[in-house]
């Protein structure tokens, strides 16, 4: 059996889709990274088994520098892929 781990979401901006998962949602973030040299950082959110990455340019400067930078930067129009997922026994 194959389960989702998590989705990412490519965001324009992590402080305003924070706090909608705040407040709608009653969600806060799990864990903060930044992806060094990228310009690119994410939020995971968890709930039970899954979650869900917001992924979005920190720094718009070094991000038009790095491929994935600018990867998340053409992105930034709120779509989502399949991050990962686990295959469990059942």
């Amino acid at each position: 059996m194959i389960w989702l781990d998590h989705v990412v979401r490519i965001v324009p901006n992590f402080a305003a889709t924070e706090r909608q998962f705040r407040d709608k949602y009653g969600l806060e973030a799990a864990r903060w990274e930044a992806f060094r040299d990228s310009g690119v950082a994410s939020r995971l959110f968890v709930f039970g088994s899954a979650g869900i990455e917001l992924m979005g340019v920190r720094d718009a400067a070094e991000a038009a520098e790095h491929p994935f930078g600018r990867f998340g930067a053409s992105r930034d129009q709120g779509r989502g892929a399949v991050a990962g997922d686990r295959h469990r026994d059942g």
